[in-house]
């Protein structure tokens, strides 16, 4: 029988996860022997390099590419966002989907050396995304040649890991997921191995990145104000690779150094606290505001559950606690728990004849209702009284927010002039 993989997509880094002989999903760990794999590529290389190296060179070496998912659904050629280090392709052209396909290849080719040919996968997609980047997700799949039929939202595919494997109480969730480039913020209700999902909200860009980008700017200040050296923004001189770094530190530490040339830079977690002020309060409307959606308040949910590596950060956690006023579930692996969900919703959907006996077992009583995260409709014309009757375009809703999915919706439209092709 093949393998059945669940693959978490990320903006920095990506994972995969197998389903064993048991049912059980664990981690496949890549040529290096790590959980995780940069979602970096090299273009410049032959063949084409993906993960931590390209990573290294990310900023120093204009062939390399990442972040490229933030602008996943767009056909045009990648193009770095504002502040984000230029990307030159030795050759050619490429497009977020592209660069995606080739991660997901890198994740299928170590994967099937560790093991047998991939006969079932599912990858993760954030809850906020709509349908273009949801379709150029399973277009990259294909071109990666994965057998991917469905896809997961990623805080769902997490409930479903802490459901299935560590026997949460029945209630009610929240599922606070901060990676690298997006937020999303998701209510559960778990009832065993049952994950319904109550409400979504998110932001595309909003993760760890940022506060890397963040630290950047201010490490360039420090230089100036105390030591008189002036570093353009677009200067290689102080790193993505040396940004994280501190950000990372300043996670176990109370201050932590940079090494800029020879000079040395000091940052206090107070600082980068300061710095970020602004983001934090953008996760905090957001959880607040999908609370108020559903007319929940903190006493009706159980816990609040840690999704993401940038959730090892201190204040994040501390926002955590104070939103949902109680502490958080987490486990040590948060940054793998997507890929492990995403492994089993994989078997959940797997044809039954690629099933062991003790596999179809394990999963058979997993169960998920899942929502719409946006509003759905179409453009339609209609006349404006107040305007004289002029016509204007409106969004006609077909199908609500927050629908239980599959979900399917109609409305009658006609023709806006009599003969109208």
């Amino acid at each position: 029988m093949g393998q059945i993989i669940g693959i978490d997509l990320g903006t920095c880094y990506s994972a995969v996860a197998s389903i064993d002989e048991t049912g059980r999903p664990q981690i496949v760990r890549n040529g290096q022997g790590q959980n995780i794999t940069a979602s970096c590529v090299d273009t410049g290389t032959s063949p084409i390099t993906v993960g931590e190296d390209p990573y290294r060179e990310w900023g120093l070496n204009p062939t390399v590419a990442a972040r490229f998912k933030l602008q996943m659904g767009s056909t045009k050629p990648f193009h770095p966002e504002k502040g984000d280090p230029q990307f030159k392709p030795s050759q050619g052209s490429y497009t977020p989907t592209d660069l995606s396909s080739i991660v997901l290849s890198h994740l299928k080719n170590f994967t099937e050396k560790n093991g047998r040919n991939i006969s079932e996968a599912v990858v993760t997609v954030p809850a906020n995304w709509g349908n273009e980047a949801r379709e150029a997700t399973m277009s990259a799949a294909k071109q990666a040649g994965l057998p991917v039929k469905v896809i997961i939202n990623e805080p769902t595919a997490a409930a479903l890991y802490y459901a299935f494997k560590e026997g949460l109480e029945n209630g009610n969730y929240a599922v606070f997921d901060l990676g690298g480039g997006t937020f999303d913020i998701s209510i559960v209700k778990i009832s065993g191995t049952d994950v319904e999902v109550l409400g979504s909200s998110g932001i595309q860009r909003l993760g760890g990145d940022d506060f890397d980008k963040a630290l950047r700017h201010k490490i360039r200040e420090k230089c100036k104000n105390e030591h008189g050296t002036e570093i353009p923004e677009d200067s290689d001189e102080v790193t993505k690779l040396e940004a994280e770094g501190v950000k990372k530190t300043l996670s176990n530490r109370e201050e932590a150094s940079a090494k800029v040339g020879r000079l040395r830079i000091v940052v206090t977690r107070q600082e980068f606290e300061s710095l970020i002020a602004d983001k934090l309060a953008q996760l905090k409307m957001l959880c607040e505001g999908v609370m108020d959606d559903l007319n929940l308040k903190p006493a009706d949910l159980a816990a609040p559950i840690l999704v993401g590596g940038s959730t090892r950060i201190p204040c994040v956690r501390n926002l955590v606690q104070k939103v949902f006023k109680k502490d958080p579930i987490a486990t040590a692996n948060v940054d793998e728990v997507v890929a492990l969900g995403a492994a089993i919703y994989a078997a959940r959907h797997a044809d039954k004849k690629n099933l062991t006996p003790l596999q179809a077992e394990a999963i058979s009583k997993v169960k998920i209702v899942e929502r719409t995260g946006k509003f759905l409709g179409t453009f339609s014309m209609r006349r404006n009284e107040n305007r004289g009757g002029d016509r204007e375009l409106v969004n006609s809703i077909i199908i609500r927010k927050g629908e239980k999915l599959p979900a399917k919706g109609s409305r009658s439209f006609f023709t806006a002039w009599e003969g109208q092709t």
